[in-house]
């Protein structure tokens, strides 16, 4: 009798990775940037101190950033996970850098049941500080299950 070959778990829906040589200049990545800026002109309104641009900057930025806390090291590979419930891969848009990653998740959520309600526009930024670094043309990402999983392979000296 023969048996049926093994069925091989499946990695999830792959993820398009932007690596760091591709993404110069990459919208989100713009966007991302302009609504730092404005939050940290807000911060400077709200406080009125000059000569506090970098620690303003640093501040909207983490309002605005999250960090990925999930991150695991495996011979030579860095992986991070995120829950992300609801997203797809359409909506997700990954850069990968040599010391970092961002992930930038939109998503369209209806307000609330009321059929008169339009639905609104999110945009998630999450962030992965690589604990070394990363080949940025080894990166790949994948969603299953509402996690997105993000691997890359740390860099070889003199690379």
């Amino acid at each position: 009798m023969a048996t049926a070959p093994a069925r091989r778990r499946s990695r999830g829906t792959p993820i398009t990775v932007l690596k760091e040589a591709e993404a110069r200049n990459h919208q989100f990545e713009r966007t991302l940037h302009a609504r730092i800026s404005e939050r940290a002109h807000q911060i400077f309104q709200r406080n009125g101190e000059h000569g506090r641009d970098l620690a303003n900057w640093l501040q909207a930025e983490s309002q605005l950033v999250s960090e990925i806390q999930d991150l695991t090291e495996s011979g030579a590979w860095s992986t991070a996970r995120v829950s992300l419930l609801n997203a797809v891969p359409e909506g997700i848009t990954v850069l990968v850098r040599r010391d970092a990653a961002l992930v930038c998740v939109e998503a369209w959520e209806i307000a609330d049941d009321s059929p008169d309600t339009d639905s609104l526009h999110r945009i998630v930024y999450l962030k992965v500080r690589w604990p070394n670094e990363v080949d940025p043309s080894t990166a790949s990402a994948y969603l299953k299950d509402g996690v997105v999983t993000l691997s890359a392979k740390h860099s070889s000296p003199g690379n």
